[in-house]
């Protein structure tokens, strides 16, 4: 008997469980999909939103059952089988089969890889101690909540949004928060200057306490952790602590299978590997990215959505979207941070707005002042605004954007084609 006799088969088998596959789901069953799915995740919950677990749910706002994505009956409607607590272990490309590691098989006709990514570690002694966490999933969040009720200090190692929300998160809390980061400013990796500094600001007037260009050694403790070391021999005493230095694609399964992989599986526009039958969404991906001329990873819950939508567009052979602009945000205290387009080198930085919680908009525009990515904070119309300004590749008057009494609208540049329009619609 062949693995083709002996797998049960689909004709679309999606794997993993996230918001990514979930959203694949639903637009498969949108874009006309009739045939059989199967989704394939290695939590026992059904597929649930990740932003909340560093915000709400550690602050009790939410609860663990009101995470959900989709209700349970929403899968049983649709015919797709859930098999949950599982993980696939190989791809027989040429039989098209699945090797799940509770020893089954599950045949495709076409596949789709959303297998996410897991968090960056840090290579030092007593990094397994209790204590010492990170946060991916729904078992991460209820151990760091735990962890959360327990008070006295933390210390997060890592400014970026994932710190800084559980940064925010535990000083709502009341615990005492110190911020550790190798480099020298927070969120270097995606926001400009401004940003980070405002940010920063923000959070020490806060009560939270940030040492910059400072590198973890170790973890003290025995049991439990007690402290933890930096590299110029500082002690912080600490009750726990969270790692949260990024994230690397999970693409095993896709490199035994022998799809090309760099910094994820690299997909093209459609999200098609370089198999024609197999296809990877979400974070787990390394897309092409037109604003720069090149391949990387968006780690986002717009990008999965929008990499869902893609993947069953082509595997339903329906004609594409044009390629959206890329959105992120973070909710940190009473700040909504959002940001909207992808920044290059070489960027004129325009700054709207000055001391926050008041509304603040940084755009960066290109030598010849069209903006090409924006972050706004507690600034929806300017975010809303730059979303579609970018899309359009807008030129926007500099020093209009700086001055907060001109109305966003009112810094477009006008062609000479766009005035002859409007004085002919007049």
């Amino acid at each position: 008997m062949t693995d083709r006799d002996a797998a049960n088969r689909y004709d679309c088998v999606i794997v993993g469980a996230g918001h990514a596959g979930s959203a694949c789901v639903g637009a498969l069953r949108q874009a006309g999909f009739a045939g059989t799915i199967a989704l394939i995740g290695d939590e026992l919950d059904i597929p649930y939103h990740r932003p909340p677990l560093s915000k709400a749910l550690l602050t009790g706002e939410r609860a663990h059952d009101d995470l959900a994505l989709r209700p349970a009956e929403f899968y049983e409607k649709q015919n797709v089988t859930l098999m949950l607590g599982v993980r696939v272990d190989n791809i027989d490309r040429p039989a098209k089969v699945l090797h799940l590691t509770d020893g089954s098989r599950v045949g495709f006709g076409d596949l789709v890889l959303a297998t996410g990514s897991s968090n960056r570690s840090i290579p030092v002694k007593g990094v397994d101690l209790p204590g010492v966490l990170s946060l991916r999933g729904m078992e991460d969040a209820r151990a760091l909540k735990t962890a959360l009720e327990k008070g006295g200090t933390m210390i997060i190692v890592g400014a970026g949004y994932i710190g800084l929300e559980v940064a925010a998160s535990a000083r709502k809390l009341g615990l005492n928060v110190v911020v550790v980061e190798r480099e020298d400013r927070v969120l270097k990796r995606v926001g400009s200057v401004p940003v980070s500094e405002k940010i920063q600001a923000y959070h020490e007037g806060q009560g939270v306490r940030f040492l910059l260009n400072a590198e973890v050694a170790g973890f003290e403790g025995e049991s439990e952790l007690k402290a933890v070391v930096l590299k110029d021999g500082t002690h912080l005493a600490a009750e726990s602590a969270l790692i949260g230095i990024g994230a690397v694609a999970n693409q095993q399964i896709a490199e035994r299978a022998g799809l090309k992989c760099g910094n994820g599986i690299i997909v093209d526009d459609d999200t098609r590997t370089d198999d024609p039958h197999i296809y990877a969404i979400g974070d787990c991906t390394m897309r092409p990215l037109a604003a720069l001329g090149s391949h990387g990873r968006l780690e986002s819950v717009h990008n999965a959505n929008e990499q869902a939508k893609r993947a069953a567009a082509a595997i339903c052979d329906k004609p594409q979207r044009p390629v959206e602009v890329t959105w992120n945000w973070s909710d940190q205290y009473d700040l909504r941070i959002q940001s909207a387009g992808i920044a290059g080198d070489g960027l004129n930085i325009v700054v709207r707005g000055d001391k926050l919680p008041d509304p603040v908009a940084v755009f960066r525009l290109d030598a010849n002042d069209v903006i090409i990515m924006a972050e706004t904070i507690n600034a929806p119309a300017e975010f809303n605004f730059s979303r579609d300004a970018i899309g359009k590749g807008l030129k926007l008057d500099p020093a209009k954007l700086r001055d907060r009494t001109v109305p966003i609208r009112e810094c477009i540049v006008q062609s000479e084609q766009q005035t002859e329009d409007n004085l002919c619609r007049a």
